[in-house]
């Protein structure tokens, strides 16, 4: 009977020690897990917050590189434009000497030409290196970079819509504008070779058209 009081009261002594050790304490085990992102959601990373000022500069920089864009495709239009123009007047002037027979004159020994002949070869000569120049300017570039969000063969280059969309999605107001000037200097140097051309095939045509009408003029 005493040993069992004296256990009795040393459990009651050791009890204020437990409850203290486990003050503050939970016995229940809470499982933490990572905070899902938002682009662990929706696949879509989330935009950097800006200022102001910096909406302001990025609103600046896609404007600008928006009327750069247009200004170059308007000058890549008028050289076609002036490509085509001076094609049609080559293969009209080429199509009237070749039905009065003035293309076949200097296909002979060049030793034998004369000072007519000499024209005839001029004149055809040129309008035909006019006309082929003036197709290579409306030929169709495909250079540029292999990846990008605005050139059109770049895009193709995504494995399907919704890659690309999301790529697009990704990026800041920055970086589109970024991208679109990027593709400025690529149209703008399709531009350069565009007019480059233009002037050869004006030079060639030309020549050929003024000899072509001194032959019809004089012979």
């Amino acid at each position: 009977m005493n040993d069992n009081l004296q256990s009795a009261q040393s459990d009651e002594s050791r009890q204020p020690e437990v409850l203290s050790a486990l003050q503050g304490k939970t016995l229940a085990v809470n499982k933490t897990s990572a905070p899902s992102s938002p682009e662990s959601k929706t696949g879509v990373r989330p935009r950097k917050r800006t200022t102001p000022e910096t909406e302001k500069k990025n609103d600046a920089a896609d404007k600008f590189a928006s009327d750069v864009h247009t200004y170059i495709r308007q000058y890549i239009q008028i050289a076609d434009q002036k490509a085509a123009f001076l094609f049609a007047g080559v293969a009209a002037m080429t199509a009237f000497l070749h039905g009065r027979g003035i293309t076949k004159l200097w296909l002979k020994d060049p030793r034998l030409w004369n000072l007519p002949d000499a024209i005839a070869f001029i004149a055809v000569t040129g309008l035909l290196l006019g006309a082929l120049l003036a197709i290579y300017v409306v030929l169709p570039r495909l250079g540029g970079a292999a990846r990008g969000i605005v050139f059109w063969n770049a895009i193709t280059n995504f494995a399907n819509g919704k890659e690309y969309a999301s790529h697009v999605q990704k990026c800041d107001p920055a970086e589109l504008a970024g991208a679109k000037l990027e593709h400025c200097y690529e149209i703008a140097s399709v531009c350069q070779r565009k007019y480059r051309i233009v002037a050869w095939a004006l030079w060639c045509g030309g020549a050929g058209l003024i000899a072509s009408v001194v032959y019809l003029a004089f012979y």
